[in-house]
């Protein structure tokens, strides 16, 4: 009898896991898809330029990339639903303060506090998930998530037409009604299932290399094309991006716990995925500038 209650427990709190994990994601995307139609607006609003205001959106996804695997592996250590919840918390508080910037600067600084707490919520959104649902399960619980996703992308820019029509601001304040009402719902109904584990530390070394690593490419990548990939700034930085990542790499390998585990890229269908991820990604965003642009 109290197996089966149990099993009862453990179909319930999937269920809820997923919906509180969709809801999460559904508010981060839709925030990014919205913004694609307001930025334009918030340009002429803000005494800005389109070089102003891409940062909006640049700083955003920045800090996403950079943080993410910090976060992953610091919910490997402390537990997902804290780090959950707080993410939760910080995205919802990093909203309220963008809707009220005054200028760009400040925008775009509110902008870093929300990517914090956005990439709380994509390092441990799908860990939660995974945790929750039995293997034989794993792919219909990733079919909802990823359905939500393409669902958030689709509507968010027909949203962020119609809020922008009343007001640009709303693009960021519709987010706190949801996060307050997800961020409560989290707290009470989600559990950490997975067994913490005991000793294991976190691979700062690591991080500071894969962050230094990230921005000098991204530095070559992008202002190279306005200054010269061959200029002296620009050369000097892509030496650094390149020692900075072999040197995070070799301290990958060498670890007791790693930031990432680079064995998961020795399995193939790992690999291709995680190419079609990037190169999906770099199509959007190249559609996201065409939009903002026209």
């Amino acid at each position: 009898m109290s197996s089966n209650i149990d099993k009862n427990i453990q179909e319930g709190y999937k269920w809820t896991a997923l919906s509180v994990t969709s809801l999460g994601m559904l508010v981060g995307i839709l925030n990014a898809s919205t913004l694609i139609i307001a930025l334009p607006t918030m340009m002429v609003k803000l005494n800005t330029d389109l070089f102003g205001i891409m940062w909006v959106l640049i700083s955003y996804t920045l800090l996403l990339t950079i943080l993410a695997p910090a976060w992953g592996r610091l919910a490997d250590i402390y537990g997902r639903k804290k780090l959950y919840v707080y993410g939760l918390a910080v995205f919802t508080i990093g909203s309220l303060l963008c809707g009220l910037a005054a200028n760009i600067n400040q925008l775009i600084a509110l902008r870093v506090v929300q990517a914090v707490g956005g990439s709380m919520l994509v390092a441990n959104g799908t860990i939660i998930v995974t945790d929750a649902f039995k293997r034989n399960e794993l792919g219909k619980a990733m079919g909802v998530l990823s359905m939500i996703m393409a669902a958030a992308f689709v509507v968010g820019p027909i949203l962020g037409g119609f809020l922008t029509l009343i007001n640009w601001r709303l693009n960021f304040f519709f987010n706190v009604p949801i996060g307050v009402f997800t961020t409560i719902w989290a707290h009470l109904k989600l559990r950490d299932i997975a067994e913490l584990p005991k000793g294991e530390t976190f691979d700062l070394k690591g991080m500071i290399l894969f962050t230094i690593a990230f921005l000098t490419s991204m530095i070559y990548l992008t202002a190279g094309f306005i200054i010269g990939l061959t200029s002296l700034p620009m050369l000097i930085s892509l030496v650094i991006a390149i020692v900075s990542f072999a040197a995070f790499l070799h301290v990958e390998k060498s670890v007791v716990h790693p930031l990432m585990d680079l064995s998961l890229f020795k399995i193939k269908i790992f690999s291709y995925g995680q190419l079609s991820n990037l190169l999906n990604s770099i199509a959007r965003g190249a559609v996201m500038i065409l939009l903002i642009l026209f």
